[in-house]
């Protein structure tokens, strides 16, 4: 499995191979092989803070000589189930209702990745138009947009980019060309919209409010000791070159 961030501290965990509480996954239809897949529940601590993650795992079903159950490494996937929703994933401060929303995101990528995604869209939707004036019609029209303003860091414009494709899954039925069946958002794209998501809301609130705080504390210094303010608390400052 892959390496998962702490949802208390943000620190990088390595999960270990272990299959703890690992189950056969029943099947009732007569025609599936009902020893394929396993379950298993891994509880694992944070190194860094000690917090506490509870990881449910799926993959092909492998037995020890001993009769054992576990899960072929090769083939496992598994997602944090608790805590939902932890410091690390919200970005501090974003106003409402973006707030809101990017919580319920987080909270259903493990349930509904459908609706995560949908989540994830809407919150694009709104920060696009409220805090970037792109008032186009659709979406992937507001993203286009956005992707041409050279003011912005182009990792974020290209990861942005991205989630046209990704969004508009989970915002409209979508069949497969060759079975017709519906299309669902896979967990990997309900996570990675979150993620890009966060990126957005980190770029347009969090960063410029830590810039002002740093601007504050800086101005109070120079005033403290008598000397006149270099970086202007409204707007881009016009910093002098004085020392």
């Amino acid at each position: 499995m892959p390496s998962i961030k702490c949802r208390y501290c943000a620190v990088t965990i390595e999960p270990s191979n272990k299959d703890v509480s690992a189950f056969p996954v029943e099947r009732t239809a007569e025609s599936v092989d009902r020893d394929k897949y396993a379950c298993a529940v891994e509880c694992v601590e944070c190194p860094s803070c000690s917090g506490l993650h509870v990881i449910l795992s799926v993959g092909e079903l492998a037995r020890g000589t001993d009769g054992s159950v576990g899960i072929n490494p090769a083939s496992k996937r598994g997602r944090v189930i608790y805590p939902t929703v932890g410091s690390s994933d919200i970005p501090e401060p974003i106003p409402e209702p973006y707030d809101k929303y990017f919580r319920e995101a987080i909270a259903i990528q493990s349930v509904s990745p459908n609706g995560s995604a949908m989540l994830s869209r809407r919150i694009l939707e709104l920060v696009l138009t409220n805090e970037y004036g792109i008032d186009d019609y659709s979406l992937s029209d507001k993203i286009e947009k956005f992707v041409e303003k050279d003011e912005i860091p182009s990792l974020l414009r290209k990861t942005v980019d991205a989630v046209r494709e990704v969004g508009n899954i989970g915002a409209h039925e979508q069949r497969d060309d060759e079975t017709g069946e519906i299309v669902d958002v896979a967990p990997e794209e309900a996570d990675f919209l979150v993620e890009v998501v966060g990126d957005l809301l980190d770029h347009t609130f969090v960063k410029p409010e830590k810039y002002r705080r740093h601007k504050e504390r800086i101005n109070k210094k120079l005033r403290s000791i008598g000397r006149d303010e270099l970086i202007q608390p409204d707007g881009d400052e016009d910093a002098t070159d004085e020392a």
